[in-house]
């Protein structure tokens, strides 16, 4: 199991820590196991998906 923390860290130092990004995991005909490696896709500013883990202040 890896650490969500060293990840978060990461995409922090790369893109910055205002950014939102993903994971995604592929269904399992199209997984390409070569390689021990992780992808982030980061959204432009202003974009990015519409929910949060923070509720809105009322």
């Amino acid at each position: 199991m890896r650490s969500w923390r060293v990840l978060q860290d990461i995409k922090n130092a790369i893109v910055g820590r205002d950014t939102i990004a993903v994971e995604i995991y592929p269904k399992e005909s199209e997984v390409t196991d070569t390689a021990n490696m992780y992808h982030l896709w980061v959204f432009a500013d202003g974009y990015g998906p519409t929910v949060s883990l923070i509720p809105p202040e009322k």
